[in-house]
């Protein structure tokens, strides 16, 4: 059996650092995102299987909304893991990165013609796909840019 193959309890344990961390990082950049956003998200996806077609469209809008963030977030710590040397790294560039997802966040709020948090309220599901997109596509940017 080839030693370099056998997997070593350091290995094990700092595994298990950087997955508490960056889920730990994941939980407070989403935490953050309920907050800031004008209406309540896990209310609108419960209330999704409404057989109110409004309360229905809210709650997908509402779901992609955030699970769009969520994406943008893995993305950018994803690149954070990859390129830190160690946890401070990794606690840093998280919070860069999740600092760069909030903005991209109230940018779009500002450059649209609309209010985007008024849109997936009333279930405008196209605002909410967009705006989904637009976080996932800006973390691959913020993600190249972290080294």
């Amino acid at each position: 059996m080839d030693l370099n193959m056998i997997i070593t309890w350091e290995q094990i344990s700092n595994f298990l650092l950087y997955l508490v961390t960056t889920l730990g990082l994941i939980g407070a950049g989403l935490g953050i995102f309920l907050i800031i956003t004008p209406y309540k998200e896990m209310k609108l996806i419960k209330e999704g299987a409404s057989p109110d077609i409004t309360k229905a469209n809210a709650g997908l809008a509402s779901a992609h909304d955030l699970g769009g963030k969520m994406i943008g977030l893995c993305v950018v710590l994803a690149s954070a893991i990859y390129h830190s040397a160690n946890l401070v790294e990794l606690l840093l560039w998280g919070l860069v990165a999740i600092a760069a997802q909030i903005i991209t966040y109230y940018l779009f709020g500002w450059i649209t013609p609309f209010k985007v948090a008024k849109e997936i309220q009333m279930g405008n599901v196209s605002v909410a796909i967009l705006g989904s997109r637009l976080s996932v596509g800006c973390s691959l940017i913020i993600a190249a840019l972290i080294s």
